[in-house]
């Protein structure tokens, strides 16, 4: 029983470590493929919310296979850190921010993918160990980190690894160059090949679970509240005024015209009711306005899923807390 397990952890470690098999990415997919990968991708988020993590996570490997979509693979590195598995989701990650940034040159849209990819993975940062490598143009060969090879124009941004030793090692015909390096959690080591240029530190990404804009939308919501309510109240005033004008000329000009002198009374009253009709318009938008910046705007319960972005209105494609996978 105990070697049956140890083949299931084994096979399950395999697993995750194995890059999704894509499908197209979204600039090149058909419409019957963004169809069929978006209603995989919304079955998905269903086993998500119920909180079946294998499932979900399942779901959206099948969605990544019939369109690459970079908010897909968000959501499988989400699940991955759900479930625990720090090491594959930020390499996921990894793999979401330098997707998304080559779709963003064609849709700026994915640049929201970007940008949560990153806050995400600098939450992880502490779980992880980071290998740099930096290699002169002019050497040639592979470069493999852990025993793993890592694409040439990918050894820059760095890769996940489990603390402690590995080697790094710079392959080229009739030469092995290796280096082995210890690395702790939460640090990010470099390794040089030949003569580089010393590089500047990476920006620092700032972990942000969107709270920053969740406050500026209930500010918003406030204030679009009272405009709306100030509105309501003209309304009530000049309605009220408009009214009372109505009621007295009628009573004193029965069913026909009203005489000459009475005609600045007819024309405050028709002002009047236009001020109304004003002040209802502005109160409906600003009071419906307000509360959907407060609904939008309110803190995530605990376990809810969070989404790269909150969106009120979009079409397919769209990146929003609805589910949109493109």
């Amino acid at each position: 029983m105990k070697t049956l397990r140890s083949v299931l952890a084994a096979a399950l470690a395999l697993s995750l470590s194995l890059p999704a098999i894509a499908g197209p990415p979204p600039s090149r997919a058909t419409k019957v493929e963004f169809d069929k990968a978006q209603a995989l991708f919304e079955k998905a988020k269903a086993m998500l919310k119920k909180g079946k993590l294998d499932d979900a996570l399942e779901g959206f490997h099948k969605s990544y296979d019939v369109v690459a979509s970079p908010i897909s693979r968000l959501y499988i590195a989400r699940c991955l850190a759900a479930l625990g598995h720090d090491l594959e989701a930020h390499r996921e990650l990894s793999d979401v921010v330098h997707e998304a940034s080559l779709e963003a040159k064609k849709e700026a849209k994915y640049d929201e993918t970007r940008q949560a990819a990153e806050s995400e993975r600098a939450e992880l940062a502490s779980k992880v160990a980071v290998v740099v490598v930096r290699v002169d143009p002019s050497l040639a060969g592979e470069v493999t980190v852990g025993g793993v090879a890592r694409p040439r124009d990918r050894l820059a941004d760095g890769w996940a690894m489990p603390a402690g030793q590995l080697e790094v090692v710079l392959t080229s015909p009739g030469a092995r160059d290796a280096r082995k390096v210890t690395v702790a959690l939460g640090e990010r080591r470099e390794v040089v090949f030949g003569k580089v240029e010393a590089a500047a530190p990476p920006p620092a990404v700032v972990a942000d679970d969107g709270a920053a804009r969740r406050r500026k939308l209930r500010v918003g919501g406030w204030v679009a509240g009272a405009i709306g309510a100030v509105g309501l109240g003209v309304f009530a005033i000049e309605g009220s005024r408009a009214r009372s004008r109505y009621d007295e000329l009628k009573d004193e000009c029965g069913g026909g015209p009203c005489p000459p002198e009475r005609a600045s009374d007819v024309s405050a009253g028709r002002r009047d009711a236009k001020l109304a009709n004003v002040g209802l318009a502005v109160g409906v938008i600003g009071v419906g306005a307000g509360v959907t910046m407060l609904m939008l705007g309110r803190d995530p319960k605990p376990g809810e899923a969070r989404g790269p972005t909150v969106r009120v209105a979009g079409g397919p494609g769209s990146i929003s807390i609805q589910g949109s996978f493109q």
